[in-house]
């Protein structure tokens, strides 16, 4: 939608109504906190926690790389939590 409506795209965004906007947000986070679902081992929870504080703490591509390379790590048998 940004790349069609270019800098429009803010007068179409107020055309909806706050509270669709907050269901849509509300269901979106629902979707995403289903991963964690997924999660099997300590070692799982651990990086996604790592990642969650890191991202919270500063930005998403500093939580990124950092999980990257924590799961990485932890991918060998000697590493442990």
């Amino acid at each position: 939608m940004a790349v069609l409506l270019g800098s429009h795209i803010i007068e179409v965004l107020n055309l909806l109504p706050m509270y669709i906007l907050g269901v849509l947000l509300i269901f979106a986070g629902s979707q995403l906190s289903l991963a964690i679902m997924d999660l099997k081992t300590l070692k799982d929870y651990f990086t996604s926690t790592l990642i969650l504080g890191i991202t919270l703490a500063s930005n998403l591509a500093a939580g990124f790389i950092a999980g990257m390379i924590v799961a990485h790590l932890l991918s060998w048998k000697r590493m442990s939590v």
